[in-house]
C-alpha cells in the first residue's frame, strides 16, 4: 500500500511542479509595466514549535520580503513574488544580495500575466529552485516503483 502512495503522490508534486516550471518558462514572454517598491526588507523565519535546541539554533531561515505597486490599464495592483519560486534561504547574506537590488521606492519592471495582472513578478523565467518540486516527485516515483519491484 505505501508504495503506491508514494507514486500516487510522486504523479501529484510532478503534476504540479511541472505546471510551475511551464508558467515560470512562460513568464518571460508577459507583458511588463513599471513599478515601484513599496516595501523591502528580509524577514527571519523561525523553526517550527517544538524543534529540539540544535534545530532551533541552525534552522531559521529567512526570506526576501517585497512589495510593489503598478497598475495595468488604469487599475492598482500590488504584488510580492520577485520570480517564481520562492526566495528564501539559510543565511541571511543570499537573501539580502537579493532584497538590495529592489529598494524601498525604486522603479522596477513588473511582468505580469495576459488576462490576470495579479499574477507578477520581478525575474520571469526557469530558476533552479523551479525545478525542485518536479524532481521531487520524481524521487518519490521511483522509491515507490523501487519498493514496489522489491516486493515482488
Amino acid at each position: 500500500m505505501i508504495p503506491w502512495l508514494l507514486i500516487l503522490i510522486g504523479l501529484i508534486v510532478l503534476a504540479f511542479g511541472i505546471k510551475k516550471v511551464l508558467v515560470a518558462a512562460a513568464s518571460k514572454n508577459w507583458p511588463t509595466v513599471p513599478g515601484v517598491v513599496s516595501e523591502s526588507g528580509v524577514a527571519a523565519n523561525p523553526p517550527a514549535a517544538g524543534a529540539p535546541r540544535q534545530v532551533e539554533q541552525s534552522s531559521t531561515s529567512y526570506g526576501a520580503h517585497l512589495r510593489y505597486e503598478f497598475t495595468v490599464d488604469g487599475k492598482k495592483f500590488q504584488g510580492e513574488r520577485i520570480g517564481p519560486a520562492d526566495y528564501s534561504a539559510s543565511y541571511k547574506s543570499r537573501v539580502d544580495e537579493v532584497v538590495a537590488r529592489y529598494p524601498k521606492d525604486g522603479e522596477v519592471t513588473v511582468y505580469y500575466q495576459p488576462g490576470n495582472p495579479a499574477e507578477c513578478l520581478l525575474e520571469p523565467g526557469v530558476a533552479f529552485q523551479t525545478w525542485l518540486l518536479p524532481a521531487l516527485g520524481v524521487v518519490l516515483l521511483a522509491v515507490g516503483g523501487f519498493w514496489l519491484r522489491a516486493q515482488r
